[in-house]
């Protein structure tokens, strides 16, 4: 009786954590046709509506519109927001969103977060830490019970379909497959850089290549995270990257076939030795891309900016043919980055989608690297990033990318091929309005 009553409340709880997560997965469908299914794109469900009244998908800019250029400090406290840390005086977006993007439904959606949210804050200040504390027990490393979780409920897509700028669950199998066809006895981490966007983070010393995450080990993790930080390195073995050393906590690794940390991955799901260095240095490979690169970099110091001025710069003459030429690349950029601000920093979303540290301690990491690495667009020029960083340049070339016997760096090869496009298109533009640079 004790065995079968146990049974049936493991049951229980297996299907109330399944439910859940179903119901979760469903309400995020409803934000994800709100933010996702802008004007002039059919939606999933009333394509009819689309196909009969044909609406228009890029809109024109209305001279004399301006978004005003303002810091994010001051749009926080005009939004009526939370106080943002001093170093977002020194950054800029937009206050109001162009009337030409659509902005009814993101807005929607974001209506329901708030009140999601002020409803979750009513019964705890901090709702996201109880969040956190549900996931104990962990989970073991079933794959398919993490797909059922994430997936089930979601309705525009499935884990395996590649749809909507998403991979799924498709990257999992493909790193699987490389494992198997490079037999690394279940290392990742040399799958990774050879062929992912974290391979943007190498530097090469002539001898190895290698990646240093040491920068993130003084950031105090969540409760219940490992430390961030460690180091790797690596040498070109044809066609791949192969780990010749992993440091983590004090601890070099240059041996990646110990039983016992096989046995306590396979037998007890349990992460040791070099694989537990190898999962914290791909978490922290993670933080420095989500927060340096993305939240950094793109969104804080040059995304909200650069639409911001150039709408305001160009309200009194929106046809005009620079204005035209810098509209693909800066449509919705503040809507995007003021709303994600709020969702990760003061609703502290941020501390299950960019890293396992706290939004303060989130924040401080950003402010440390605009210091201490200022971001500089000349040195983001793919044509001279890889000679910074000293890796080969042969590793961008097509011949790298085809030959069996030798690395192709693939993450800079496609960024450098799309820049060189990017330039050929500027330059066509220009010359199609001007007859020279004094023109310009």
């Amino acid at each position: 009786p004790d065995k079968a009553a146990q049974g049936f409340w493991d049951k229980l709880q297996k299907h109330s954590f399944y439910g859940k997560y179903y119901i979760s997965n469903a309400f995020s469908g409803i934000l994800f046709i709100n933010m996702n299914f802008v004007q002039g794109f059919p939606r999933p469900f009333n394509k009819l509506w689309h196909r009969v009244f044909k609406p228009a998908v890029w809109k024109e800019p209305k001279r004399g519109e301006m978004m005003e250029v303002v810091t994010f400090a001051e749009y926080a406290r005009r939004k009526g927001q939370p106080p943002l840390p001093a170093f977002f005086d020194n950054h800029y977006t937009g206050f109001r969103i162009p009337s030409w993007e659509d902005n009814f439904r993101h807005a929607s959606a974001i209506a329901m977060l708030d009140a999601g949210v002020a409803l979750s804050r009513a019964l705890d200040p901090r709702p996201l830490n109880v969040a956190i504390k549900k996931l104990e027990p962990r989970f073991a490393f079933d794959e398919k019970a993490m797909i059922k979780a994430s997936w089930d409920g979601f309705p525009f897509m499935g884990p395996t379909e590649i749809k909507y700028a998403s991979n799924g669950f498709n990257g999992v199998d493909v790193v699987d497959r490389l494992i198997q066809k490079y037999s690394t006895g279940g290392e990742v981490l040399g799958v990774l850089m050879s062929f992912s966007v974290f391979s943007a983070h190498l530097t090469c010393d002539g001898k190895h290549l290698q990646v240093d995450m040491s920068p993130l080990e003084k950031y105090t993790t969540l409760d219940g995270f490992a430390k961030l930080g460690g180091k790797a390195e690596f040498v070109p073995d044809g066609e791949r990257l192969r780990t010749v050393k992993m440091e983590y906590g004090g601890v070099s690794y240059t041996s990646f076939d110990d039983q016992q940390v096989a046995e306590d991955f396979s037998q007890w799901s349990k992460l040791s030795g070099w694989r537990f260095a190898e999962k914290a240095i791909i978490a922290s490979l993670l933080a420095m891309t989500n927060l340096v690169l993305h939240v950094k970099d793109l969104h804080l110091e040059i995304a909200a900016a650069f639409q911001a001025v150039t709408v305001d710069a160009f309200a009194v003459d929106p046809k005009h043919p620079l204005r035209r030429l810098l509209d693909p690349f800066i449509h919705r950029s503040v809507q995007a980055t003021n709303d994600n601000f709020k969702l990760l920093f003061e609703y502290h979303a941020a501390e299950f989608s960019l890293a396992p540290l706290s939004s303060e301690e989130q924040l401080k990491l950003i402010n440390d690297f605009i210091v201490n690495k200022p971001l500089s667009l000349a040195n983001m020029d793919m044509e001279r990033y890889g000679e910074l960083r000293g890796m080969d340049p042969i590793w961008s070339t097509d011949e790298a990318q085809t030959s069996p016997h030798v690395w192709g760096w693939r993450w800079h090869y496609r960024a450098l091929k799309v820049q060189r496009l990017y330039k050929q298109h500027v330059e066509c533009w220009l010359s199609e309005h001007y007859s020279s640079n004094a023109g310009i």
